[in-house]
C-alpha cells in the first residue's frame, strides 16, 4: 500500500513549516547582527564548515576565515546596511531579496541572497548582485578569497 502523503524532505520545511520559520528567524537574527555591527553575534551563528560567496563569485571558506572576514569587514567602517525586503524558502534554503546601503557606493546595490542553514547554524551565504560593485571576499580577506565555481546544491 502506498501512502498518499509525500515523505518529508530532509532539507525541506519539516512538520508544519517549523524548519522554514526557524531558518528565516535565524537569518533575520544574522542580518540584525550585521546591521548592528555585532561581529561576535554573527560569528557565533557560523557553522564550522561555513562558506561566504560574494556577488563576484569569490568565496571564503571555514569558520576561522569567515570570522576573520567578518571582523575585517566591520573594521572597514563603510556604513554598510543590508535591507531585506522579502524572504522565501525553497528546499530549506532561505532566499532574500533586498538591497544594501553603504558610504562606499561599490558596496551598495540591489541584491538577492541565498542562505543555507545546517544544525541551526549559517553554513552557506551567497550574494547575487549586479555586475557593478566590489568583491567583498577579496576586499576583506584577500589571502583566503578564491574563485567559487560550484553550485551551492
Amino acid at each position: 500500500m502506498t501512502s498518499r502523503f509525500r515523505p518529508l524532505n530532509v532539507r525541506g520545511n519539516g512538520m508544519f513549516g517549523y524548519r522554514k520559520r526557524q531558518n528565516i528567524k535565524q537569518v533575520r537574527r544574522y542580518i540584525a547582527a550585521l546591521n548592528n555591527r555585532d561581529a561576535d553575534e554573527m560569528i557565533g551563528m557560523l557553522h564550522e564548515d561555513c562558506c561566504f560567496v560574494d556577488s563576484k563569485a569569490f568565496c571564503v571558506e571555514g569558520r576561522a576565515d569567515c570570522a576573520s572576514s567578518i571582523r575585517n569587514f566591520m573594521r572597514m567602517n563603510i556604513g554598510f546596511r543590508l535591507n531585506a525586503q522579502s524572504f522565501s524558502v525553497r528546499d530549506g534554503d532561505v532566499l532574500i531579496k533586498g538591497y544594501t546601503e553603504a558610504d562606499d557606493a561599490s558596496f551598495a546595490q540591489d541584491t538577492l541572497w541565498m542562505v543555507r542553514m545546517a544544525a541551526g547554524k549559517l553554513a552557506h551565504w551567497q550574494s547575487f548582485g549586479g555586475s557593478e560593485g566590489a568583491s567583498v571576499a577579496r576586499a576583506v580577506l584577500p589571502a583566503a578569497a578564491k574563485p567559487f565555481n560550484q553550485l551551492p546544491y
